[in-house]
């Protein structure tokens, strides 16, 4: 290994092994639970609010994906294998960690979602049927017993179970867009929400005096807002809306106060206000970042979330009767010091005149350093200003980096997100060639020193980048991409196919068009090295995606360099292997830009 190796190894274990406190969720009046990755992977820990006291339950080797409370001091704790995204559910006492086992069947899902008001039931959806879709099923925590709400459902999700048991639930009817509804204990189902427009709802839950629901969603407009529906009339009328989406919600109990969060050009503003009255607003100060989830208090009184920045993992923060919010737990004696680089936002203008969001990450090195453009995964879903360790990587080793918010990602409204679907899609592909003039208009030397890369539709967006402007970068990096949508429809998994359909295309009646967009079709056309990274285990991209594109770049002796990991899914989840994979892809893209490597 010689010292460029070295050094990017050693800036990569600096990086991954910053920690991050996520999921905060209270288990009592006193105590939460939460989830640290110190260990490699997400284990559960509990803390004290009022103390910087911790301790640690679990410390599997295995990812935790899913935390809810439940009644007397226990959680339930969501956990796969291998990245596989089977979860096996898991009630765990935190006092000893003692628990029982919810779910035994290692080739199914199951996907938690509430516990009931009296701390008693999970509510969660398998594909336990033969149809592969998803059945919405209620489980008791202290045996098997479970009652399943609606079998085959699809795409279900629950958001909210009042006292009588009735869960809200969402269907999706396409991609993104949904319909609300009452399922009830004997499995009938009344309508709550179904409009004729593209409508998403994100979220749901009963009001304190159950004759009314609170929703987040779109219908009507072009950004996400919190309604209210009358469960008597059906009448509807917003609540809140905002010059952007409202991403999230929680009403504390017994009702007395609601807290929100406003997505702002990708920074989350986070606000409580009193139910009764929405006159006077409190908004929480905090530095700029973005927030995980909310959790109250049993009194109400003490709203917890998840907090993180360009610069920082995420911590927790808790907000009292007031304005301010503090860090309730300090850093670690052993916690890693690390000064990242905070994001400039910036707009590019298109083809088509439109302004494509994105932020510059930039190194210090001024027209010296090569630029990495990166595109996010979705492509549904939005790159803001978390921390994001590879992109904090890539600036410590050298480089400056882009990261876009083409057209179809959301945040920017439902039209914005609709920009690229079926027929439109290399439209987005597009705006890369115009984040690449962009870079050459501030850096006209950046000429031949710009790569492209993604993850999942990110690794697609940088594979069509590479085969339909292959003139224009210097290297590329495909995390879990999609190289043919043919083969990754016939092969992703059953459960997904459907609505995966309805943004890029039917098997059925688009083949053709799949076909032309896919970028295994040019993979001729490709001119720059490529590195390829992928988990044998992901349910979502098959593997088979890469070994495809590996094997025909191979076959015409293109340089191509390909990490597959036997025990990860659709992306890497594993300290060891992040910080393996990571330091070899930015080694590969200095060893491609030599020329303007500084010794």
């Amino acid at each position: 290994m010689n010292m460029a190796d070295t050094r990017f190894r050693a800036l990569a274990e600096e990086i991954f092994h910053l920690r991050s406190e996520t999921m905060p969720t209270w288990v009592d009046g006193a105590t939460f639970a939460y989830l640290d990755d110190r260990g490699g992977v997400p284990n559960l820990f509990v803390a004290e609010a009022e103390s910087d006291r911790r301790r640690q339950v679990t410390s599997g080797d295995e990812r935790i994906q899913s935390l809810l409370s439940g009644s007397g001091g226990a959680v339930i704790v969501g956990m796969d294998v291998g990245g596989n995204e089977r979860q096996q559910l898991r009630a765990i006492h935190v006092e000893d960690g003692s628990g029982n086992a919810l779910t035994t069947n290692p080739d199914q899902m199951f996907e938690p979602f509430l516990v009931s008001p009296d701390g008693t039931e999970v509510v969660y959806r398998t594909n336990d049927g033969q149809s592969g879709e998803f059945s919405l099923w209620t489980q008791r925590l202290d045996c098997d017993e479970r009652t399943c709400l609606w079998e085959d459902a699809g795409q279900v999700r629950a958001h909210d179970m009042n006292v009588n048991g009735d869960v809200l639930a969402s269907l999706l009817t396409s991609n993104m867009d949904a319909d609300l509804y009452i399922v009830h204990r004997d499995g009938s189902r009344e309508p709550i929400l179904q409009v004729a427009d593209e409508s998403w709802i994100l979220d749901a839950a009963f009001a304190p005096e159950q004759q009314t629901v609170l929703v987040l969603t779109n219908a009507g407009r072009d950004f996400v807002g919190l309604d209210l529906i009358d469960l008597n009339s059906g009448e509807r009328k917003t609540l809140i809306d905002a010059d952007g989406d409202i991403e999230t919600f929680k009403v504390a109990p017994e009702g007395a106060r609601l807290a929100w969060s406003v997505n702002d050009a990708g920074y989350s503003q986070v606000f409580v206000g009193a139910t009764s009255s929405l006159a006077k607003v409190e908004r929480i100060e905090l530095p700029d970042g973005v927030v995980d989830r909310f959790s109250w208090s049993p009194n109400g009184e003490h709203l917890l979330f998840g907090w993180l920045s360009a610069m920082s993992p995420s911590r927790i923060y808790i907000a009292d009767n007031g304005k301010l919010a503090r860090q309730v737990l300090p850093d670690l004696p052993d916690d890693r010091e690390f000064v990242g680089v905070a994001p400039v936002t910036i707009a590019f203008e298109t083809f088509d005149g439109r302004d494509i969001p994105a932020f510059w990450f930039a190194s210090g090195r001024g027209d010296q350093a090569p630029v990495v453009i990166d595109v996010h995964g979705g492509p549904e879903s939005q790159r803001r200003p978390g921390f994001h360790p590879l992109l904090q990587c890539l600036v410590a080793c050298g480089f400056n980096v882009l990261t876009t918010n083409v057209r179809g990602s959301t945040g920017y409204g439902k039209e914005y997100s609709h920009l690229d679907d079926v027929e439109l899609r290399l439209d987005s592909v597009r705006d890369l060639e115009f984040a690449h003039r962009w870079v050459l208009a501030q850096f006209p030397a950046f000429a031949d020193r710009i790569a492209v890369m993604g993850q999942s539709y990110g690794g697609f967006m940088a594979l069509s980048a590479i085969t339909e402007y292959p003139d224009l970068w210097f290297a590329a990096i495909d995390v879990v991409g999609i190289s043919n949508f043919v083969t990754f429809l016939e092969r992703t998994a059953a459960y997904r196919r459907r609505h995966r359909e309805a943004e890029y295309g039917s098997l059925e009646r688009d083949r053709d068009l799949l076909r032309t967009i896919s970028p295994i079709r040019k993979v001729d056309q490709i001119a720059a090295p490529l590195f390829v990274i992928h988990g044998k285990n992901d349910p979502r991209v098959p593997l088979y995606e890469a070994q495809q594109l590996v094997a025909s770049l191979e076959a015409r002796d293109h340089p191509v360099q390909s990490l597959f990991y036997d025990n990860e899914g659709h992306g890497l989840s594993k300290r060891d292997n992040r910080i393996d994979a990571y330091a070899q892809a930015v080694e590969f893209l200095w060893s491609v830009a030599d020329p303007w490597r500084e010794s």
